[in-house]
């Protein structure tokens, strides 16, 4: 592998041999300024941080969202303890619990993908 590099005060050139049949040599049609230009990417937690400063809470949840979230599942979990359930487990990237399957089937359903 070459990786040649020539630097000149207005001109850059780089070029590279992976030996590799499906790369061809290319020239860079930027300059730096010209890359760095534009809108940058940002990450998640600067992103959410950035919204807080700025007063944009729609990615925020509040606390009473967050206690309606927990009633609603605590009602299932309550469900599950009443008919002395636990939740059917299942094998990650699977179809999902053997239980599922019945429950369509004991209707004459299939699942669909």
């Amino acid at each position: 592998m070459t990786s040649p590099v020539k630097c000149r005060p207005l001109k850059s050139s780089i070029t590279t041999d992976l030996t590799n049949p499906n790369t061809q040599p290319r020239q860079p049609h930027q300059s730096l300024q010209q890359s760095l230009a534009g809108p940058q990417r940002r990450i998640a937690y600067e992103r959410l941080l950035l919204d807080l400063i700025e007063g944009d809470q729609t990615l925020f949840v509040r606390r009473d969202e967050v206690e309606a979230q927990w009633a609603w599942i605590d009602a299932i979990r309550g469900g599950w303890e009443e008919q002395h359930q636990q939740p059917s487990t299942y094998v990650a990237g699977s179809w999902g619990p053997s239980a599922a399957i019945a429950l369509a089937e004991r209707d004459n359903r299939t699942w669909h993908e």
